[in-house]
């Protein structure tokens, strides 16, 4: 009966292949024009910040609701952020400019000041009442609904698009960040993926980071850290 683990089954007929589970430019920019235009309130804030900092990271939501300010350090002038993820497995997340202006603006929403004087066991995500409490997922699930309809249903969009943006959950935010045209070896190590430590010849640990001109590779040595 082991030889059935693991195995694959044949694929769904009548699932379409040309369906995804991130956001589309434009349903993105859609999200992101709604809540700019909405006047500022902590739950605007708080939702700007989880669109720019998983956008930029591709924290899965369970590492995102988990995080802490403690989590977040600075390593040869750049910051990193090591989450529990999935199996069990501590890894290293790199934070580039945009999570961190993200995350700099949403602290200063709530009031606790500059990227750094925080307490560490301060959370990333917060609850609306609480600065210094974190939210579950299920909050994050139904504050990221409850803005996802506001914007797509308000937005220019065909029916076909916004049918499609409609099903979005928090993990859409992962997968978005997993096709915004980095290195794929750059975006697999940020994701976490194990397909990638098992064929490519880089060692685990280390973060990982884009060939974009905000997010340069850092000069390893061979001896790692």
């Amino acid at each position: 009966p082991w030889m059935l683990i693991n195995r694959r089954t044949g694929d769904d007929a009548q699932q379409s292949m040309l369906d995804s589970r991130a956001f589309t430019p434009e349903a993105w920019s859609a999200m992101l024009l709604h809540l700019q235009a909405q006047p500022p309130d902590p739950s605007r804030a708080r939702m700007l910040f989880i669109l720019s900092f998983v956008e930029a990271t591709g924290l899965r939501a369970s590492e995102l609701v988990g995080a802490t300010m403690g989590a977040l350090r600075q390593h040869r002038g750049r910051w990193v952020l090591q989450v529990h993820g999935k199996g069990a497995r501590n890894r290293l997340v790199a934070v580039p400019g945009q999570a961190r202006e993200a995350l700099q603006d949403y602290l200063q929403d709530r009031g606790l000041g500059a990227l750094g004087q925080q307490p560490p066991e301060t959370p990333l995500l917060a609850r609306l009442g609480d600065p210094a409490q974190a939210i579950g997922y299920q909050a994050l699930y139904q504050t990221m609904k409850r803005w996802v309809r506001e914007a797509i249903l308000g937005s220019g969009l065909t029916q076909a698009e916004k049918d499609v943006a409609l099903r979005a959950s928090p993990h859409w935010l992962r997968h978005t960040f997993g096709t915004q045209g980095g290195k794929l070896v750059a975006v697999a190590l940020n994701n976490g993926a194990a397909l990638w430590e098992s064929t490519v010849a880089l060692p685990k640990g280390r973060p990982s980071w884009s060939a974009s001109p905000t997010w340069r590779a850092i000069p390893w040595s061979r001896a790692g850290w």
